[in-house]
């Protein structure tokens, strides 16, 4: 059997602990070191020559996306499974397309990690359902971004913000038509059913700016 050489990277040590030992005890992987953020991933990922990294998101110096980019451009055949606390979308959206191959809870059974790392040795994709769900949200959002103009991305955001139409008319130098008029195509464009969804959707996600 493949002895698979993992790098765990983490600025927790109890976390970083709580790792080894899971991988330790399991047949055919060894742990060849742990790095405490981004930048020491790099220089260790090089010396070690891990075949994969069980990365973090959020650490000093360097965050886990910003490592896991440096990681693929340096060397694009390394694994990365992403094992972190955060399951917001934008955080799993930025991961795989960072370069990891996997995202997984850090609450996640021991055996599951396990056979993440297994998958993602082999090439193979590893996201929970639950992610998978965020992830494929996330980027029908992102797709439907291309749908609105620059204005209504702009009404969008500032409903958001819980702004009126009076006050997003002032705001941008327009008529409350104008603004009403937006708010009706956005909500044609987005699927939706009324001002009221688009402000809920808009109080949980920005459109990016152009």
């Amino acid at each position: 059997m493949t002895n698979l050489r993992v790098l765990i990277v983490d600025d927790h040590p109890l976390m970083r602990e709580a790792l080894r030992s899971a991988v330790e005890i399991e047949e055919g992987m060894t742990v060849v070191g742990e790095a405490v953020n981004g930048k020491q991933a790099l220089s260790l990922a090089i010396e070690l020559k891990p075949d994969v990294v069980v990365m973090d998101l959020s650490m000093p110096v360097m965050d886990g996306i910003a490592a896991t980019s440096e990681l693929i451009k340096r060397d694009p055949h390394l694994k990365i499974l992403v094992v972190t606390s955060s399951n917001e979308d934008e955080k799993v959206l930025d991961a795989i397309r960072a370069g990891a191959l996997g995202y997984i809870l850090k609450d996640t059974p021991r055996e599951k990690v396990m056979e993440g790392i297994r998958e993602v040795a082999a090439g193979k994709r590893y996201i929970p359902l639950e992610i998978a769900e965020k992830l494929a949200n996330a980027l029908n959002f992102q797709e439907q971004t291309v749908m609105l103009t620059a204005r209504e991305r702009e009404i969008f955001n500032l409903l958001g913000e819980g702004l009126s139409n009076k006050e997003i008319a002032g705001k941008l130098i327009i008529s409350e038509t104008t603004v009403r008029v937006h708010i009706s195509n956005i909500v044609d464009k987005l699927k939706l059913y009324s001002r009221r969804e688009v402000v809920l959707l808009a109080k949980q996600k920005k459109y990016p700016e152009m």
